[in-house]
């Protein structure tokens, strides 16, 4: 399944992380080797290789049955302005299309422009927050998780069970109660809140 002449596209398979990983850190994203091993192992990963390395990815990950992320869309720098990244977005959303899913995603500013001219519209804003705080945090684990994944359902409007108890595997803080969880884990560069669900 290729949707484009520039690039053949293949599928990336559990133990490539750490190929896929160089591309998140040479754009200064947070990912680590975990979450892109989660990615790998419950959601699909295309890939665009050039010269015997990532050139570029995109990721899908599923929740529910209605609709599924796009994520990790990643050229690296040397390979941008060769059409992988709208290579690869047109794969997934065919792949989707194909799957019956409703395609999401959250837009850089840098992706932005191109999410557009593809079809997609926002439906809400957000904004990215970095603060600083003295050494590593305290662990602390109380967990609901029943609570954690019901008032994520509610929220976010699938199922995102399998998210939420990897999270809960690798937090080193997280608390759920019935009215309200939170998540802490750790980032390649920085520590990472969320998600954040509450009845009020």
């Amino acid at each position: 399944m290729v949707h484009s002449e520039v690039a053949d596209i293949v599928a990336l398979a559990p133990g490539q992380e750490r190929s896929a990983i160089a591309l998140s850190r040479e754009a200064g994203w947070n990912q680590t080797e975990a979450d892109w091993r989660f990615f790998l192992e419950l959601g699909e990963v295309f890939a665009v290789e050039r010269d015997g390395m990532l050139a570029a990815t995109a990721a899908i990950m599923p929740y529910g049955v209605n609709f599924a992320w796009i994520g990790m869309v990643l050229t690296r720098k040397r390979f941008r302005g060769q059409g992988f990244g709208t290579a690869l977005l047109n794969h997934c959303i065919a792949w989707l299309d194909a799957l019956g899913r409703v395609a999401l995603l959250d837009a850089t500013p840098l992706g932005e422009p191109l999410y557009r001219k593809l079809g997609f519209a926002p439906i809400e804003g957000w904004a990215r927050w970095n603060g600083r705080q003295g050494g590593a945090p305290r662990q602390r684990r109380i967990e609901d998780t029943a609570s954690a994944i019901d008032l994520d359902r509610q929220a976010f409007g699938a199922n995102r069970s399998k998210l939420l108890l990897h999270f809960v595997a690798r937090s080193h803080f997280s608390l759920s109660t019935p009215d309200g969880s939170c998540f802490l884990r750790d980032g390649d560069l920085a520590w990472q809140i969320g998600p954040i669900s509450a009845r009020s």
